[in-house]
Formats: C-alpha cells, structure tokens, sequence
C-alpha cells in the first residue's frame, strides 16, 4: 500500500477528529472493558470506518504501548488495513485525543484498597471459625446439643 496516501489518511483523521467533524463512539464489543476501550468512526462517505483502541494501565492512565488505527473500506485489499503509531506516529494522537474526550470523562476512579476492605468484610469466616473451636474442643468430646449451646453463649448464634 502506498504509505504517503495512508500517511495522509491518517493525518485527515487526526483533524477531521480535533475539529469535531468525525465522531467517535464506543464500539459495542464484548471485549470492552475497565482497561480497554474499542472506538468507531465513520467517514463522512459512510462506507469507510476506522477503529482505534485505547487501553488503559492498571492505574487507569493511557498505556504506552504502540496504537493501532483500523481502516475499513469494501473497496481495499482484505477490506482494510492496520496502521501502527511506529510508522504513524498521528495515531498515538488520535489515541490520546479518544483517550481523554471519551475515556477519562468517564472513568470512575476507587479507592482499590476501599474495594478490597468490602470483598474482606462480605466474607464470611463464621464457618472457619466454628470449625476451629470445634477442633480445639475435639470433635468428640461434647455432643452437638451442647456444642450449638456453647457456640450460641459465646457468638449469639
């Protein structure tokens, strides 16, 4: 393919996509998720549509790694192509653009360890617990009439 021609393409996204002529949507994939977000434009003719995927690092920031642009068009060889910001280096700008128009005004930031302090208190260890003290005590030292006895004066249960 001729690379000065895709360069441009390119490049009339990147401004098709600043001045707010080429919108982008979230794609509906299965693959969407907290960290990764698959976007969809479509030109102006209706036929051609890019794609541009904007993953996220853990803490929720633009990964680094290389973009990749997704071109569409019936009329291409294998109907389209993908471009890679090493030998486009607008596509990263692209990306950054989606990136903090679409991604970052939506994301819910919270507090993991907060999360993690709910996931602890939502187990329950009351089981654990009752079989620990049941193996302190031996198993067959107290009947089951007395060993529900026991558990309810010293735990209410």
């Amino acid at each position: 393919m001729n690379k000065e021609k895709l360069n441009k393409i390119v490049e009339s996204v990147y401004k098709a996509t600043t001045s707010g002529s080429m919108k982008w949507s979230l794609f509906n994939s299965v693959f969407n998720s907290d960290t990764r977000h698959k976007f969809e434009a479509i030109s102006s003719d209706g036929i051609t549509k890019f794609y541009c995927e904007v993953s996220l690092s853990n803490d929720l920031k633009l990964d680094n790694s290389p973009a990749m642009l997704r071109i569409l068009n019936p009329g291409m060889v294998d109907d389209g192509v993908y471009l890679h910001s090493p030998d486009y280096p607008t596509i990263k700008l692209i990306q950054n653009w989606i990136y903090i128009n679409h991604v970052q005004t939506g994301l819910k930031i919270v507090n993991q360890d907060n999360v993690m302090d709910d996931i602890l208190r939502g187990i329950d260890v009351s089981e654990y617990r009752d079989k620990k003290i049941e193996t302190i005590l031996g198993e067959n030292s107290i009947k089951n009439e007395e060993k529900k006895s026991l558990l309810k004066k010293l735990f209410g249960k």
